[in-house]
């Protein structure tokens, strides 16, 4: 019998995808995992088990979270619900400050697009108007369709406007008299027409059109001038309409009635609830940016400099408002519009950024559009992240890519970051990040519609970036142990019996409780689950926090002697766990009365901790070592002696072999201390594939950070 060694000195890259078990070439085989399931990595390279979450609030149904961020120390969290958004307000512990209605369903809201600046948030849609939530007191916001800049008089709207029909095709009055005139106020009757007059568009005009307003070229003064529908003809065939001009034309006699070409420059609005309206929005170089309709989806249109509610292209001059085709040589939808380092352009078909010089701003003269990469972009919204943006490539949405740019090359890549943990990506379907000065890891969430959620960690300039895969808590775990201890007044714990229950080892995959969303604020990071609990499906708000180790939790004050608990009626006839301080007690049923029985009493004004118990476990990659003869790879071989790095851990086990968080010198009836430093254990067991599983033996904080095996060969 031979010996090798076989160090992990860091899980930097994650959970590996199980085709990796054969690659002992490459570097990441010897820092990743089989399997890391409910466990984060650390800047350090070590490994601890994800925090728990916090109730927040109960939902009707499923939702969208939204972060509104006025200032760093006033914040809210949006949550879109069914016609509704619901305003938390950090200040107060995030509670509920308004509620307000509006016109998305779940469906659309799961859909919508948003950007903020200052106390302004634009929100959009494509088949629904964008609407403004505006933040006007310290508790209270508004919500408002969006409405375009005018002139002082009402005369025009300085929106965007677009001829949907051929350029050929010119607009004119009909039945006029000799040498007319065309007053402000004056009702006259318009027809569509092509092939200069002689022939009548009979299909242009939709009972949609009512209410909107044309711009028409007046070529006796070259100003743009409108007139708004008000009827259409009653004929079978809807070819003309009768409108109402806004504002005084020329007196030519040829201006607005003609059978040449002067009437061929006029549009109508370009978003309309006929064309469609904008899917995604941001903000750059003081102006706002839109995307365009379905009917005309490659279309970049953006402000006025400084004015965000002016769409005025006017004479091309540099602050005036931009409307770009940004087609190539197909028709791209433009999906998300994400400022960085260049306007970044993502359709569902290719990558793209707009280019000017460097040091010059974007303006209606030198903007230009150039794809970079071809992949196409899956509508969830990309972010940025760790120096570059994050997105879902289209299709299946089985591949998460980065689009970031290269000096060497001085163009955009798009490359892939879930190559190597591909299993764990299973069509997103939500994402946020979390890049906070106060942390030094960097995560990147993504929610899949399998109710996992696969977690992204990357520091880019250490070369840490890797996976792991979270699942909600559940009361779905069985226990092997009633044995409890209980807070004194002392502070010590009545029973002298360690602790040793044995929680199943069971994955969340089997469990019926997800993540549907996700957002972060700030530093905080909130989900929206769906648990069953209490007989049924319910939904919640959630919010990550360190200090837990269960989901859903609750902290209760115990101020006198009680082993009695009420007002846990979100738990009825549901098992939860429960903990003090660093001590788990055990799981027990909540009544339906929202009740909670301990078989002993809790004497010490202490804090009880009370949730749903997540199960976190870590697979290392099969052990290998290199030897003279080559690599072990195929050989029989056993992992004769493990050495297991750990710090600050309260619970953690082998197997079956519980790792002990006492030292030997603790008082046995006092807390349980954190423990950190090494364990040993010897294995039994030849296998061609060697691997070992380290799982919580009570749902409490452990760290990993490295490990050493001696192999037998």
């Amino acid at each position: 019998m031979a010996i090798a060694q076989s160090t992990i000195a860091t899980f930097s890259s994650g959970e590996l995808d199980p085709r990796m078990r054969g690659r002992t070439d490459v570097k990441q085989y010897v820092q990743g995992a089989l399997r890391m399931r409910n466990f984060r990595q650390l800047a350090q390279g070590g490994i601890q088990t994800r925090p728990g979450t916090d109730f927040v609030d109960s939902l009707p149904a499923d939702g969208r979270l939204v972060p509104f961020v006025f200032s760093e120390n006033t914040s809210y969290l949006l949550v879109f619900v069914q016609n509704k958004i619901r305003i938390y307000e950090n200040l107060q512990n995030w509670n509920l400050i308004q509620e307000i209605f509006t016109p998305y369903n779940l469906q659309t809201a799961k859909a919508l697009d948003f950007t903020q600046f200052a106390d302004t948030m634009i929100i959009v849609h494509e088949n629904i108007p964008p609407y403004i939530l505006k933040r006007i007191g310290q508790d209270e916001f508004t919500f408002s369709e969006f409405t375009f800049d005018g002139d002082d008089k009402g005369e025009y709207i300085f929106q965007p406007y677009h001829k949907f029909v051929s350029p050929d095709t010119h607009l004119r009055a009909n039945n006029p008299a000799s040498n007319p005139t065309y007053n402000a106020g004056d009702s006259i009757t318009i027809g569509i027409y092509r092939n200069n007059g002689s022939t009548g568009v009979t299909d242009f005009w939709k009972t949609q059109h009512i209410g909107l307003r044309i711009s028409i070229l007046d070529p006796s003064d070259n100003q743009l001038k409108e007139v708004e529908v008000t009827a259409l003809h009653p004929g079978g065939v809807l070819q003309d309409a009768t409108v109402t001009i806004k504002k005084d034309f020329g007196t030519t006699g040829t201006t607005l009635y003609a059978s040449t070409t002067n009437t061929l420059d006029w549009g109508e609005p370009l978003f309309s609830d006929l064309r469609g309206y904008p899917s995604t929005t941001c903000f750059r170089e003081g102006r706002l940016w839109f995307n365009g309709p379905r009917t005309r989806p490659s279309a970049l249109l953006a402000s006025k400099t400084e004015q965000f509610f002016n769409f005025d292209v006017g004479t091309a001059l540099d602050d005036d408002a931009i409307d770009f085709n940004a087609a190539t040589s197909e028709v791209r939808k433009i999906e998300y519009l994400i400022p960085g380092r260049d306007l970044t352009i993502f359709t569902d078909g290719a990558e793209m950024f707009t280019s000017v010089d460097d040091g010059e701003a974007l303006t209606p003269t030198n903007m230009n559009v150039k794809p970079q990469t071809y992949f196409g972009c899956k509508r969830v919204k990309p972010f940025v992240f760790d120096g570059a943006i994050l997105f879902v490539q289209r299709g299946r949405g089985k591949n998460i890519r980065e689009y970031h740019f290269k000096d060497l090359s001085q163009a955009y890549e798009s490359p892939s970051v879930s190559l190597l943990a591909g299993h764990l990506i299973e069509n997103p379907i939500d994402s946020a990040v979390i890049t906070s000065s106060n942390y030094p890891e960097q995560y990147a969430f993504f929610v899949m519609d399998n109710g996992s959620l696969a977690v992204f960690h990357s520091i880019r300039e250490q070369e840490s970036r890797g996976w792991a895969l979270w699942f909600p808590g559940t009361n779905d775990a069985g226990q092997k142990s009633n044995v409890v201890n209980y807070a004194t007044s002392d502070t010590k714990f009545s029973s002298q019996t360690h602790f040793m229950s044995q929680l199943d080892l069971f994955t969340s995959e089997q469990s019926s409780d997800k993540f549907k969303a996700i957002t972060v604020v700030n530093d905080d990071i909130f989900v929206i689950t769906e648990r069953r609990i209490r007989g049924g499906n319910k939904f919640y708000l959630e919010r990550f926090n360190n200090a837990r180790y269960f989901d859903l939790a609750r902290s209760i004050r115990v101020q006198t002697a009680s082993r009695t608990f009420l007002g846990l009626l979100e738990f009825a006839n549901t098992k939860v766990a429960v903990r003090s301080r660093n001590a788990f007690l055990g799981t027990y049923t909540v009544d339906s009365a929202g009740r909670l029985d301990l078989p002993d009493t809790v004497t010490k004004q202490v804090d009880i901790e009370v949730g749903l118990p997540y199960l976190a476990y870590m697979q290392p990659m099969p052990f290998d070592a290199n030897t003279r003869s080559g690599t072990l790879t195929g050989k029989k071989r056993r992992v004769s002696r493990l050495i297991v790095e750990t710090y600050d851990t309260l619970s953690l086990k082998l197997e079956d072999d519980v790792i002990l968080t006492r030292d030997v010198t603790d008082n046995l009836p006092g807390q349980p201390k954190p423990r950190s430093g090494p364990y040993e254990f010897n294995i039994l067991g030849y296998s061609r594939d060697p691997t070992i599983t380290l799982a919580l033996n009570e749902p409490m904080k452990a760290t990993i950070l490295s490990m050493s095996a001696e192999i037998a060969y």
